[in-house]
C-alpha cells in the first residue's frame, strides 16, 4: 500500500490513530421493525434499532465515520408505497432519519433507480450527506458525486489531534443499466465496476488519501460469467469486463490501495464468525439486520500515515432463541420512530384497504418444491396483462406462458421470510407480500427449445440426488430462489438424478445434462421450434442470470406498470383464486431416495399440500427453520 505525507514532519513516528468505520447496507427504507408486506412486527429489521448500535459503537471510540452502501430508498413495502405518492411527499423519511444519524456518505444501489430518476432526485435533494456513484455518470443527477475526500480531525492514542484524509468511492454493478433500462436508458452510462475501483483507488491516493474506503454494492465471491459488457465511459481505462458484477466484493477488497470495503446487494452477512476477523471487508446483512464495524489502526510512518491493522465484525439487532424465534437485542431509537411515524400511519391506512377475497390459503412454504397457489395467482395476472398488451398486434395469437419465481422462500431472510395469506379479505399490502420486487411485466418471444433451457437454468437449484440416497440436502442454498422459475401453462417433470446444467450463478457447467422430462402444452409435447409468448419481468431482460430467450431481440412488449400493481388490479377484478396443482410440475421418482427440506415451522399447518412427498418432521435447525424428510 502506498503512503502519503500530510506535511506534519514534527509528529512522532509512532503516533497511532484508532479509526472506526461503521456501515449499513440494503436498508430498503426499513425505518422501523415493521414488515409492511406481512403487516406485522419484524424483530430482525429496522434503522430505528440499528441507530442504537450506531450510538453505542460511536461511544466506544474517539474517531468514527458512518456510511451506507445503497438500496436505502426502495425495495420494501414502505419504500415502494412512499414512491407511489411522489411528488406529493415532502422530505423522504429515510433521508430525514439518515440526516439525523449523521451519515458521512452513502452509495447509490440499483434499487435507488427502481422508481425513476425524478423520484431519486426529489428524495436525495434533502440529504445533508454526500451521495456517491463512482462508475455511473448521469445526464441529470447533479447531486451524485464520483468520489469524496473527507478531512477527519482525529485523536491519536495519546490524545493528540491530527487530520486524516479518508477517500471514499461508491461502486454499483453495471448491469443496473439493464435491470433499470426503463428509467436509465439514455440517462446514465456505466464503467465496469473493477475498472472504476482501480481508477479511483489510484486517484484518491494521488490526491493525498491516507485511508481509502470502497462502498461496493456487490456481494461476495469472485464474480460470474453471466451477461454482456455494459456501456463504457471515456473517463476510465478500458479493458475490464463488467459481466458478473453482482459478486465482486472479495476482488475489490484484494485491490491495492483500498483499505476498507463495505459490500452489499446480495443480502449476505460477512464476517459470520463470532468476534469478527482480521481484514477490512464487511457485508452487514439487509433491512438493518446488522451494523458493520471495521476498526483500523493508522500509524504515522516516516513518509506519512499507514493502515497497520484492520478488524471487521458485525453487530446484530436480534438473535434467534432456542425455540427458533427472533428476540431483539436493542430497542428502537425514539427519534427515528418519531420521524417514521407520519409515513407509517399513512401507509398503514393505505395497506389495509380491501382489494379482493381469498377463498383458499395462499402461501410460499413449499414454493421451491411444488406448484404453489401463491405463485399461480401471479402467473395468472402476468398472463392476463401480457394478453392485453398483445391484443390486436402481430403476436396476439401466440400461446402465452408465464414464468414466476418464489421471492419469499426462506433463504437469507430466515424462517419469517414466507408469504402466508389466509382465507378472507385480500388487502392492498398483500399484493406486495405476494410480489415484493419493483419489476415490470416483459413479454418475450421464445421457442420450445428456449423454454426447455429456461427451465434447465431454474431447476439447477436442486442438488443431484442418487438412487437410494438417504436424507441428503435437496436445495442448493447458494442458488437464490428468485432464479428458481416455474413456468405456468406447461406441465413437466424434473429428474434430479441427473446433474444440473448450470451453477448457482447461471454459468453453463454441464452442457449435456438434461433434467427436464415430458414438457407439454395443452397435453401435447412441446416442439423445439414451437413459438410462445412468455410473460416474465424486467430483471430477466438481456439474458441476465443465464436464462435463455431473454435478450433484447426476444422482447416483444413491456408494461410501464409494476407487476405488483397489475396483480392488485387482477385481484380487484374478482378473478378466482387458483387451486394447488401438483400435476403442473413434479420431480421424477427416484427409487429409494429421501431428502431433507427446510421451511417455516408454520408449514406444519399445510402439509396436505405436499402429501405426495410423504413428509416427516425432523426438527428445528440452528437458524430456526423446520426440517422435513421428503420421499422422492
Amino acid at each position: 500500500m502506498s503512503v502519503h505525507a500530510i506535511g506534519t514532519k514534527d509528529l512522532p513516528p509512532a503516533a497511532q490513530i484508532n479509526l472506526r468505520i461503521l456501515a449499513t447496507t440494503d436498508l430498503h427504507a426499513s425505518l422501523t421493525a415493521w414488515d409492511y408486506y406481512a403487516h406485522k412486527l419484524a424483530e430482525g429489521r429496522g434503522l430505528s434499532r440499528v441507530a442504537q448500535l450506531i450510538s453505542a459503537a460511536r461511544a466506544e471510540v474517539a474517531n468514527s465515520l458512518l456510511f451506507d452502501n445503497g438500496d436505502f430508498l426502495s425495495g420494501s413495502g414502505i419504500g415502494d408505497l412512499l414512491a407511489a405518492q411522489f411528488p406529493a411527499q415532502g422530505v423522504h423519511p429515510m433521508i430525514a432519519a439518515m440526516n439525523d444519524l449523521g451519515y458521512d456518505a452513502v452509495n447509490l444501489g440499483n434499487h435507488e433507480f427502481s422508481h425513476g430518476l425524478p423520484f431519486l432526485r426529489h428524495s436525495i435533494k434533502d440529504a445533508r450527506f454526500p451521495v456517491l456513484s463512482s462508475n455511473f455518470t448521469f445526464q441529470d443527477l447533479p447531486i451524485a458525486r464520483q468520489s469524496l475526500m473527507l478531512d477527519c480531525d482525529c485523536r491519536d492514542q495519546a490524545g493528540q489531534a491530527h487530520r486524516l484524509k479518508v477517500g471514499v468511492m461508491g461502486l454499483l454493478p453495471a448491469q443496473t443499466l439493464v435491470w433499470e433500462a426503463a428509467h436509465l436508458k439514455g440517462q446514465a452510462y456505466a464503467a465496469p465496476l473493477l475498472t472504476a475501483a482501480k481508477h479511483f483507488a489510484k486517484a484518491l491516493r494521488a490526491a493525498g488519501a491516507d485511508v481509502v474506503v470502497a462502498l461496493a454494492h456487490t456481494g461476495l465471491g469472485q464474480g460470474g460469467a453471466d451477461g454482456a459488457r455494459a456501456g463504457g465511459n471515456a473517463n476510465f481505462d478500458a479493458g475490464d469486463d463488467s459481466a458478473g458484477e453482482e459478486h465482486l466484493a472479495h476482488t475489490v477488497a484484494a485491490m491495492a490501495g483500498i483499505d476498507v470495503v463495505i459490500a452489499g446487494h446480495s443480502h449476505q452477512q460477512f464476517p459470520t464468525q463470532t468476534g469478527g476477523v482480521e481484514g477490512g471487508l464487511v457485508l452487514p446483512g439487509f433491512f438493518g439486520s446488522h451494523l458493520g464495524v471495521v476498526d483500523l489502526v493508522v500509524q504515522r510512518a516516516q513518509a506519512g500515515w499507514q493502515v497497520v491493522s484492520r478488524h471487521a465484525e458485525l453487530r446484530a439487532i436480534a438473535q434467534r432463541t432456542s425455540t427458533g424465534q427472533l428476540a431483539p437485542l436493542v430497542s428502537d431509537a425514539a427519534q427515528i420512530r418519531a420521524l417514521a411515524e407520519p409515513a407509517h400511519a399513512f401507509i398503514t391506512q393505505t395497506a389495509t384497504k380491501v382489494i379482493g377475497q381469498a377463498d383458499k390459503r395462499l402461501h410460499s412454504y413449499f414454493a421451491t418444491i411444488t406448484s404453489s397457489s401463491a405463485l399461480a395467482i401471479i402467473a395468472q395476472a402476468q398472463t392476463a396483462g401480457l394478453a392485453a398488451l398483445l391484443a390486436g398486434g402481430p403476436d396476439a395469437d401466440l400461446p402465452i406462458l408465464s414464468a414466476v419465481a418464489p421471492f419469499k422462500a426462506g433463504g437469507r431472510g430466515g424462517p419469517e421470510n414466507y408469504t402466508d395469506l389466509t382465507i378472507g379479505p385480500l388487502l392492498h399490502h398483500h399484493a406486495a407480500d405476494l410480489y415484493m420486487h419493483p419489476n415490470r411485466l416483459v413479454g418475450f418471444r421464445v421457442t420450445g427449445a428456449e423454454v426447455a433451457l429456461w427451465l434447465e437454468r431454474a431447476v439447477s437449484k436442486y442438488f443431484q440426488i442418487e438412487r437410494s440416497a438417504r436424507d441428503v440436502q435437496l436445495l442448493n442454498t447458494d442458488f437464490p430462489s428468485f432464479n428458481c422459475d416455474m413456468i405456468f401453462g406447461l406441465t413437466y417433470e424434473v429428474d434430479i438424478s441427473q446433474p444440473p446444467m448450470f451453477n448457482a450463478q447461471g454459468v453453463l457447467v454441464n452442457p449435456q445434462a438434461r433434467r427436464l422430462r415430458n414438457i407439454r402444452y395443452n397435453g401435447q409435447p412441446v416442439r423445439e421450434d414451437q413459438v410462445f409468448a412468455l410473460a416474465s419481468n424486467s430483471y430477466r431482460r438481456e439474458g441476465k442470470s443465464g436464462f435463455a430467450g431473454t435478450s433484447q431481440t426476444h422482447v416483444i412488449t413491456e408494461s410501464p406498470q409494476m407487476i405488483q400493481d397489475l396483480l392488485r388490479s387482477y385481484i380487484a377484478q374478482g378473478n378466482p383464486m387458483p387451486q394447488p396443482d401438483p400435476a403442473h410440475w413434479r420431480f421424477a421418482p427416484i427409487q429409494g431416495a429421501s431428502v431433507w427440506f427446510a421451511t417455516s415451522p408454520s408449514a406444519v399447518q399445510v402439509l396436505d399440500d405436499i402429501a405426495h412427498f410423504r413428509p416427516e418432521v425432523l426438527g428445528l435447525d440452528d437458524a430456526g427453520f423446520l426440517r422435513f424428510r421428503l420421499h422422492l
